[in-house]
């Protein structure tokens, strides 16, 4: 019997994307953040982003879709910190740092995309 643990993975981590959703709407009707940190929703946006890189590196439907739902997670959470934060140089402060990491690894996977992967599947090649 084959038995695949994707889904159980799949539903997991869309389970844990939505956990700050109602404390999220709650602090958004509120106009309060009360004591949430930026730096959680920061990182879950940088993680999804390297899954999703990763899925769209080697074709996993799958890793990628699911990586894209946490994207959007993140980048909703990050948008409702910043309307409702005080101290916005602090929020554009790690969002430079993500932007250096993310553009570092957007560079590194098209280059071993296009270097290793492509001997291998010459059907990604459109010249």
């Amino acid at each position: 019997m084959h038995f695949s643990f994707s889904p159980i993975a799949m539903a997991f981590s869309l389970y844990l994307y939505s956990a700050p959703l109602p404390a999220m709407n709650q602090a958004f009707n509120t106009g309060r953040l009360g004591k949430t940190a930026l730096l959680p929703f920061i990182c879950m946006g940088v993680n999804c982003f390297l899954w999703g890189t990763y899925g769209f590196a080697i074709w996993n439907v799958k890793v990628f879709g699911t990586a894209m739902v946490g994207l959007i997670c993140a980048i909703y959470y990050t948008a409702v910190y910043y309307a409702l934060c005080e101290e916005k140089d602090m929020l554009w402060n790690y969002l430079q740092i993500a932007i250096i990491f993310i553009t570092g690894t957007v560079w590194y996977t098209f280059y071993i995309v296009s270097t290793v992967h492509a001997p291998y599947n010459l059907s990604l090649i459109h010249i």
